[in-house]
């Protein structure tokens, strides 16, 4: 067995007697915390804009950056429930 792996060795009727040989570490993860923190400043930059709109009054571009925050297309219509739905 190659040094960083891990064996798992099958016993139930699926597995029979087969090995796996799996990495005990993940390659990727760097790059998937990257990825996150870059994701992260994206959304605060996003809610800051949403705020300072919403400090100044500007309630078409709030809702437009609200829409964005929530994946809705700019020329996308939302309509309300029934409040009888649930």
């Amino acid at each position: 067995m190659k040094k960083g792996t891990s064996e798992i060795r099958g016993t139930g009727a699926t597995a029979g007697s087969a090995t796996i040989t799996r990495p005990t570490s993940v390659a990727g993860i760097p790059e998937l915390v990257e990825r996150a923190l870059e994701i992260s400043a994206n959304r605060r930059q996003t809610l800051e804009r949403l705020r300072t709109a919403l400090e100044q009054g500007n309630d078409a571009e709030a809702l437009q950056i609200a829409k964005e925050l929530c994946g809705l297309e700019n020329d996308q219509k939302c309509y309300r429930a029934d409040p009888r739905v649930n």
